[in-house]
């Protein structure tokens, strides 16, 4: 259109139909567009740039003034410009649609090849063999993981884990001091052998005769002032005073040993009896007679054995003779005997008790009863009764013949005191305790 030329009516219409036209193809360009971060921009720039061209176009059919447009024509051209603006800058995404999946197309197999590819599977399933199931093993478990335990917490509970108790088998008890199997009461001390082997002794210990060496025992006599006893190995151990070699055992193997006054005598293993020391008065201890023994009993002036044979023997200070009464015995068989110090009591093998000797106070009159053995003091004698209780007769002048009640296993009668061994093992004394001879440990 040549410029300076009128603008008509009509030439406005078709300048806005350009415009709307250009709007159009805006919205439908950028309908299609699938917006990205990266293409914000560009839709921007192509946005401007189309109404630009608008403008251009109208600029273009418009010459002039532009009071020369009509004014409904400006305000729909600039309402199309701002619509332009706006959806360039607010542009409205389109969803995508979810492809559709293709369906795979099947194979096209002849029927011919399908029916001979049947027959080939069924013919391979009836020649295949059958197998036989193995049973199946069973799960192998699965170890559990250690949970990961702070040192601190592991070391507090190995603190608090009790310490177990060691193995039975092999534990080693040690028996209570008051337990005793056998006991033995001199002049003024005793000892036993409790039920470890061990020798424990109390009372007067002037010359060492309370000291017993280490080792284990099964038996142990007193003396006066010197004890003996014979070890579990069969040897004779002596401890205590020596002056005439009442403490120095011979060699050999020992069952039985008798310490009294200054003098002993054992029974070998061979049967035979021997003896050390000197009597009363320090006269020489004559040696015992030949013959098979199974018990002996030292007393102050004489020596009594049981034979084999179960008859009894004794000899004195006269080199073997029999010049007192208390070495002269019964006849009889006898399974024990024990010598005093003027007189004898022995049990018989019907278990009654018989006595000989010196009786100043009473000392070799028995009760009757029936008797397992009996034991001589200086002037009194006790025995156990087969009811178990002891009976003791003869002098009392320290209470060394009142016993207590109870039952008892062994006694042994002393100076002037008593002891002996209960059947609950306990060992009670009654009697003379000058030097505490008669309270055991």
């Amino acid at each position: 259109m040549a410029q300076g030329m009128a603008f008509s009516t009509s030439d406005a219409g078709l300048c806005l139909r350009c415009c709307r036209a250009c709007y159009a193809c805006l919205r439908i360009g950028y309908g299609g567009i699938t917006l990205q971060a990266k293409g914000r921009m560009a839709i921007l720039g192509l946005a401007l740039l189309l109404a630009a061209a608008a403008l251009i176009m109208m600029t273009g059919c418009i010459t002039g003034s532009t009071d020369d447009v009509p004014a409904t024509v400006a305000a729909e051209l600039t309402q199309v410009a701002e619509t332009a603006t706006q959806v360039a800058l607010t542009p409205t995404p389109k969803p995508i649609p979810s492809p559709t999946p293709i369906p795979m197309a099947q194979a096209d197999v002849p029927a011919t090849v399908m029916a001979e590819l049947t027959r080939v599977a069924v013919a391979a399933t009836r020649a295949a063999p059958t197998l036989t199931p193995i049973p199946a093993l069973p799960p192998t478990p699965t170890p559990m993981a250690q949970p990961d335990v702070p040192a601190t917490v592991r070391a507090a509970l190995t603190r608090a884990a009790p310490t177990p108790f060691p193995p039975t088998a092999t534990a080693t008890l040690t028996p209570p001091v008051k337990s005793f199997q056998q006991v033995s009461s001199g002049y003024y001390h005793t000892c036993g052998v409790n039920t470890y082997g061990s020798v424990i002794c109390w009372g007067r210990g002037a010359d060492g005769q309370t000291r017993p060496p280490a080792g284990s025992f099964r038996q142990v006599s007193t003396g006066w002032g010197h004890t003996c006893g014979v070890k579990t190995d069969k040897s004779v151990a002596c401890w205590g005073n020596n002056d005439y070699g009442q403490g120095t055992p011979p060699a050999g193997s020992f069952r039985q040993v008798s310490a009294r006054f200054d003098y002993t005598c054992g029974v070998k293993t061979d049967d035979s009896v021997v003896c050390w020391g000197a009597y009363l008065y320090g006269q020489a201890v004559p040696p015992a007679p030949a013959g098979s023994f199974r018990q002996v009993s030292a007393g102050s002036l004489h020596t009594c054995g049981v034979k084999t044979d179960d008859s009894v023997v004794c000899w004195d200070d006269l080199h073997g003779s029999s010049r007192y009464w208390w070495s002269t015995p019964p006849a009889g068989s006898f399974r024990q005997v024990s010598g005093g110090q003027v007189h004898t009591c022995g049990v018989k093998t019907d278990d009654s008790v018989t006595c000989w000797g010196y009786d100043s106070v009473g000392q070799v009159t028995p009760p009757a009863g029936s008797f397992r053995q009996v034991s001589t003091g200086l002037l009194h004698t006790c025995g156990i009764k087969t009811d178990g209780s002891v009976a003791c007769w003869g002098d009392n002048e320290s209470g060394q013949a009142t016993p207590p009640a109870g039952s008892f296993r062994q006694v042994s009668a002393g100076d002037l005191h008593t002891c002996g061994v209960k059947t609950d093992d306990s060992v009670v004394c009654w009697g003379n305790n000058d030097y505490g001879q008669a309270t055991p440990p």
